[in-house]
């Protein structure tokens, strides 16, 4: 499984730099978009159901990337490679209870990050390469805060962000009814800015509008072995 995820980011790097050749790289980024979504959404669809025949039904959420791609386009964002959901941190062992199920499904458990608490912020799940990554939010007052990770040339930095707390809302997306806040433009908004422009150079260790605060991560271990 790892040396198959290991070929997979291989090949995404070299789609990356395919796709800025001349002449040929749009379509090159067409085919790969297409090969792409007839993966990924299936998979996708695969482990909506398995949480929707959980506890976790109704206590999860779409939110960043694949929530951009669903306001902006009705589609999946041709140039992310993974699946953003949400969940509140309490509900962080019900999604652990799950790992047998999801694991059956192909869903591997690959990485937790921590935050320099030692508190759990991402989880994230690999499929046949693709990546599905599960945000825990905290909520402080009438914010949810959340956690990013990166690692920038010469050191590692964690980002603390945080964004209106809202109730949930259903909509329709991939032909599964999903979650998201009630308020989609104001949070995109909050996080984008001009959400309805596509920003290729947008990266999310530098330019998120949520940002509150980033400082050093001393908790770089994303082991995780349940």
């Amino acid at each position: 499984m790892r040396r198959a995820s290991a070929w997979a980011a291989k090949r995404e790097k070299y789609l990356s730099m395919a796709f800025k050749l001349p002449v040929v790289g749009g379509a090159i980024a067409a085919v790969a978009h297409l090969a792409f979504r007839r993966r990924f959404v299936p998979a996708l669809l695969d482990l909506h159901d398995i949480l929707d025949d959980s506890p976790l039904r109704g206590r999860y959420w779409v939110w960043s990337g694949l929530l951009l791609g669903w306001a902006r386009e009705g589609a999946l964002l041709k140039h992310d490679r993974d699946a953003d959901l949400a969940l509140m941190l309490d509900d962080v062992p019900l999604l652990e209870s799950l790992v047998p199920r999801l694991r059956s499904a192909g869903f591997e458990p690959r990485a937790r990050f921590r935050s320099n608490d030692g508190t759990t912020r991402i989880l994230r799940f690999i499929r046949d390469g693709l990546q599905f990554e599960f945000f825990s939010f905290e909520r402080i007052d009438d914010e949810l805060v959340y956690y990013t990770f990166g690692w920038p040339p010469d050191n590692l930095f964690q980002n603390e962000a945080r964004i209106a707390d809202q109730p949930l809302k259903e909509f329709d997306f991939l032909g599964r009814t999903w979650n998201c806040h009630q308020d989609v433009d104001s949070e995109l908004e909050a996080m984008y800015g001009d959400w309805r422009t596509p920003q290729r150079r947008w990266h999310y260790m530098d330019d998120d509008l949520a940002l509150t605060g980033r400082e050093p991560w001393v908790y770089p271990s994303t082991a995780w072995e349940p």
